[in-house]
């Protein structure tokens, strides 16, 4: 019995659903967890807006790999892993900018993205 999808694809885009729905659905829960002061955003660029479009690309991501998986389609996921680690970059930095106090420089979350970005750009090479 041939398996529907790949487990790894499985995996990234059940995943890529979560964080887009915690994006979607608990915005300012998911600005803790990413970086961003929401909560007190007045005067800065509209980082709720940021967090919103952050969602849609995760739910796309989901699609994706689950239809890359489908399809067996290895190149096509690998290449959405180095896109990842790419995005996972500018996450970092905008955490690091626009993290305020409480996130922002060189503490808090950027290394979370900036290393996280890392480590699927390596998945990706091994896939």
């Amino acid at each position: 019995m041939a398996v529907p999808i790949t487990p790894t694809a499985g995996v990234l885009s059940t995943g890529f659903l979560g964080l887009g729905a915690l994006h979607l659905l608990a915005p300012f829960q998911m600005c803790a967890i990413f970086g961003l002061p929401c909560a007190t955003d007045t005067g800065r660029p509209p980082l709720r807006a940021f967090i919103y479009a952050n969602g849609g690309r995760e739910v796309m991501l989901s699609i994706a790999f689950f239809l890359l998986g489908k399809q067996r389609n290895r190149g096509g996921m690998r290449a959405l892993m180095y896109g990842i680690l790419v995005a996972a970059q500018v996450d970092a930095y905008v955490v690091w900018r626009y993290g305020g106090e409480q996130f922002g420089g060189w503490k808090g979350r950027f290394w979370m993205h900036l290393l996280g970005g890392f480590a699927v750009g390596a998945a990706a090479c091994c896939m």
